[in-house]
């Protein structure tokens, strides 16, 4: 039996030996497999890489909802406004619309009162502009000389300082004079000092005095005349300034006192 296990090695010894190198791999190889497999530290790392990249995950998919919630309650807020200026147009044009139909059904019940109060709109702008219109300068021009009684002005023509109870108006020779307020002429003279005279009386106790006119022959005592109407013309008659340019002199008696002739509203 000896003789015959020695004989088989010596003639398949190679294959013996190859045989055994094949099984000594293939456990090597076995074993480390298997020992890769049951290592509990490499499955702990597996673990803790695979929970990681699951919280990660969770965090951009909380990200994603926070984001989308944003943005649907962003177009909730838009679409709230919009709605609220529509209602608020929706309102304004409801509030229109009542005005119109009350005005509307005003004048169709009462067209007689809607009438009387738009008379007594142009009625109450036409007075309001005659009382600012009521009174005017009868020339428009310059002021070369202003009204004084408790200072003096120099006189070139007398060569003194005296008071000067009205106004000079600078003006053209043959320029028309108008009159400053609706009256009555009261009077029509030639001073020797400041020529012709127009004197004009309104119902308001005031006077007013029209001096070195061209003329006096344009209208007549008791004549009734109207704010603009041509009354006369500027000249060269009123001795007492005859050293100055042509212009009119012009005052306003108020209850027999001079004043301002600018004073008058």
């Amino acid at each position: 039996m000896k003789n015959k296990l020695v004989k088989l090695f010596k003639e398949n010894g190679f294959l013996l030996f190859l045989f055994v190198c094949v099984c000594v791999v293939s456990a090597s190889t076995i074993f480390i497999l298997t020992k890769d497999v049951d290592n509990p530290k490499d499955n702990k790392q597996l673990v803790v890489l695979e929970d990681q990249t699951k919280e990660e995950l969770g965090k951009y998919k909380d990200s994603e909802d926070d984001l989308i919630e944003a943005s649907k309650k962003a177009d909730t807020q838009v679409n709230q406004k919009k709605e609220e200026e529509e209602q608020d147009q929706d309102q304004d044009q409801d509030t229109e619309k009542e005005d119109v139909d009350l005005e509307k059904e005003d004048s169709t019940k009462n067209p007689q009162q809607v009438e009387t109060k738009t008379e007594a709109k142009t009625q109450h702008s036409n007075t309001v502009y005659a009382a600012e219109a009521s009174f005017i300068l009868p020339l428009d021009g310059e002021i070369i000389t202003e009204f004084t009684t408790d200072s003096l002005v120099y006189s070139k023509t007398l060569d003194e300082w005296r008071a000067h109870t009205g106004i000079d108006i600078k003006g053209k020779i043959g320029e028309k004079v108008k009159a400053s307020k609706d009256g009555t002429v009261k009077e029509v003279y030639e001073d020797p000092l400041w020529g012709n005279v127009i004197v004009i009386e309104h119902n308001d106790g005031l006077l007013t005095k029209y001096a070195n006119l061209g003329t006096k022959d344009m209208v007549k005592v008791g004549v009734k005349v109207k704010r603009g109407d041509h009354i006369g013309t500027i000249g060269k008659t009123a001795d007492i300034e005859m050293l100055m340019e042509p212009h009119l002199h012009f005052e306003v008696i108020k209850n027999g006192k001079n004043i301002d002739p600018r004073s008058i509203k």
